[in-house]
């Protein structure tokens, strides 16, 4: 049984098990969001991963919202709920909300990648959809909230039941687990439905009741076992929020004790289970992730994308580099950082690893879409904080309303953080469904009643055919990605070169603006011994904002082959305008401008590598010069750092390959 006692709020409660289309719509509503939450973790094609935007969950929500939009034509039970929409609701937020996919679309006329501009165009279309749907199938008058927040329990099930068994059952054998890291994009989503679980919890009773608080506990492991930092203390503040929401709110004074008794086991848990992993486990690995060096680069790495960001701002202020195109401008903002201050310390952490996102999405916001964007996305929230301040205000709010807004400021306050928010659409999914579910139960009946009797919107056709372009647009964009991926692994298992060259031809037509792709054929290309063929597609990636020292390195070798050493100098030195700490580079210029006759330039870059690092100077300097097998001599000899732990991992093989293509006896033959 539902304890409806003081939760009933302002909203009559629907049926149900309503009979015809609607109660299947609900069960396909629920299935098809489940199926979109679930797909980023499935783990098929894992060999195909296109550049920087994800495609899995963008081809399976606009599948899911192009079925529902074919649906509302026909619906009119939906088409009279859209002509219900308050007037506060969408001056609050469908029409910021509007203004907002308006002015990512328009940067498409100064952005550099116009696919991410439809990229994003394309995301943000369905978050409206979405939001529109989900206050449908979870407006109080319909009754049907309880129903969509079990659908959630169950996806929290799948996603949270892997990694928890994983965790303890490594632990327990003295291994250290890995898969949470792989679900550590689920806790911002899973953190946001928390309080709407809670609240369940609280309305429920009997083995309902149970479920709900297994849930609960089960998630608090989950949280554990990503060592996401942000995520644990985030759950936290969700659950402590959910209970104290209880004693704040007189309407919800029944729930109380339920309050009380979901936070106390969750700390109990919680205790307990630190408890355990301290007295039975060989090492903590939420404690050895914090003592991690490498977390230590993560928030390096954090505040170097902030800086990056402001550049951004400072130089486009008004309308920012165009929308989705964080990543691929983030090479130019950074030789700009590096110009003004070359010895920032951090310079050097992107020498291995491509910035897609900038972990702060609003300050995102600002370096894509400048002034303009940031201030409708401001209105936005101010819209928010209109329902959330009304809900404060409210003598009889619900439940549901007020836990919803808890999981809305759970997650922006996670977007403060976290490179997901916004920017995987599974995550923005569960933040338009809690915003949902917090609008809804915030509308008052006289609200309703002022329309109740209006015709739906003349537009409500126009649309739905926009909603329509707007999804086959992200699906046809996901689905273009994926084939041009195809093509490019397809043509490394061709028989020859020639083969292969029709398949890159297909794949760099298909997907022009994948620096992925571009990389690919290039370092075949060279590899292959067609320099001439390869610099421009070389010369392609690092202009497509895939500019790792690696892709500087690779472009060098290309040029030295096809007789151009002064371009190829000059295509190094490029690359430590980037990374003016790139031990790397410094030595692999060096080792070139003796090559050419430039004595003095080439000391100076060695120079300048030492005090940077001279061990790893050292090194790469043997390897730069004379080759991977004196290198690994002189480092055993001089107890200098082995080749394999040279930095970064991914330059080790560019000097590889340049070594044995320009002098092939250091290239090592197995006995046959």
């Amino acid at each position: 049984m539902l304890n409806k006692s003081c939760d009933t709020g302002n909203h009559p409660q629907g049926d149900q098990s309503r009979e015809g289309l609607p109660s299947i719509s609900i069960w396909i509503f629920v299935l098809g969001l489940i199926t979109v939450l679930l797909v980023p973790i499935i783990r098929v094609w894992t060999q195909v991963d296109t550049y920087i935007h994800p495609w899995r969950p963008e081809l399976a929500a606009s599948l899911f919202l192009s079925s529902f939009l074919v649906w509302a034509i026909f619906s009119r039970e939906f088409k009279t709920f859209v002509g219900r929409i308050s007037l506060p609701e969408f001056q609050t937020i469908l029409l910021p909300l509007g203004g907002f996919l308006l002015c990512g679309s328009i940067s498409i006329l100064w952005a550099g990648s116009e696919m991410s501009v439809l990229h994003h165009s394309g995301v943000w279309v369905c978050y409206i959809l979405f939001y529109v749907f989900a206050r449908y199938f979870t407006d109080p008058t319909r009754g049907t909230s309880d129903f969509v927040i079990l659908g959630i329990a169950i996806f929290l099930w799948l996603i949270c039941l892997p990694p928890v068994i994983e965790y303890y059952s490594q632990l327990a054998i003295g291994q250290s687990p890995e898969l949470g890291a792989r679900y550590s994009k689920y806790t911002e989503l899973a953190n946001t439905a928390v309080p709407l679980v809670a609240a369940w919890y609280f309305r429920l009773s009997g083995k309902k009741a149970f479920f709900a608080i297994v849930t609960l506990v089960l998630m608090s492991f989950f949280s554990v076992s990503t060592k996401s930092r942000s995520g644990i203390i985030l759950f936290q503040i969700g659950i402590l929020c959910s209970g104290v929401a209880a004693f704040a709110f007189s309407s919800l004074r029944t729930y109380r004790k339920k309050a009380l008794i979901l936070v106390g086991t969750i700390l109990l848990v919680t205790l307990f289970s630190n408890v355990a992993l301290f007295v039975f486990a060989v090492a903590v690995p939420v404690i050895e992730r914090v003592q991690d060096p490498l977390m230590g680069d993560s928030n390096r790495l954090r505040v170097l994308f902030l800086h990056v960001s402001k550049e951004m701002f400072a130089h486009r202020p008004l309308a920012g580099v165009g929308a989705d195109n964080f990543g691929q401008e983030y090479t130019r903002f950074q030789a700009l950082l590096a110009a003004k201050d070359p010895r920032y310390p951090d310079l050097q952490l992107t020498e291995d690893r491509m910035p897609e996102r900038a972990h702060n999405e609003f300050a995102q916001i600002g370096a894509e879409l400048g002034i303009v964007g940031l201030t409708v996305f401001a209105i936005f929230l101010v819209g928010i904080a209109f329902w959330g301040i009304r809900c404060l205000l409210q003598r009889d709010a619900t439940i549901y309303q007020v836990t919803a807004f808890i999981g809305i400021g759970v997650f922006l306050l996670s977007s403060c953080v976290t490179s997901y928010s916004f920017r995987t659409l599974q995550n923005g999914f569960m933040f338009f469904l809690v915003l949902a579910v917090a609008v809804g139960h915030s509308i008052r009946p006289d609200e309703l009643a002022q329309v109740a009797e209006s015709k739906p919107a003349r537009w409500y056709k126009i649309s739905l055919a926009l909603g329509l372009i707007g999804c086959a647009m992200l699906a046809t964009l996901s689905v273009v990605r994926v084939i041009a991926v195809k093509e490019i692994i397809e043509a490394g298992t061709q028989p020859d070169i020639a083969s292969s060259e029709v398949l890159f031809a297909k794949a760099e037509a298909t997907d022009p603006e994948n620096a992925t792709i571009q990389a690919v054929i290039g370092r075949s290309l060279v590899l292959n011994n067609q320099p001439n063929d390869a610099i421009p597609h070389l010369r392609q990636t690092i202009e497509l904002g895939r500019a790792l020292t690696a892709d500087y390195s690779y472009l060098a070798t290309a040029q030295i082959l096809a007789g151009q050493k002064c371009e190829a100098i000059a295509t190094l030195e490029e690359g430590l305008r980037v990374y003016p700490l790139s031990v790397f580079l410094h030595t692999r210029v060096g080792a070139l401008q003796n090559e050419c006759g430039f004595p003095e330039e080439s000391e100076a870059h060695f120079k300048r590598a030492s005090e940077i690092d001279p061990a790893q100077a050292q090194t790469w300097r043997y390897f730069a010069e004379s080759g991977g097998r004196i290198a690994s001599e002189k480092a055993y000899q001089l107890n200098l750092p082995v080749v394999m732990d040279l930095k970064p991992n991914s330059a080790i093989y560019a000097m590889k390959d340049d070594r044995e293509l320009r002098f092939p006896g250091e290239k090592l033959v197995l006995p046959q």
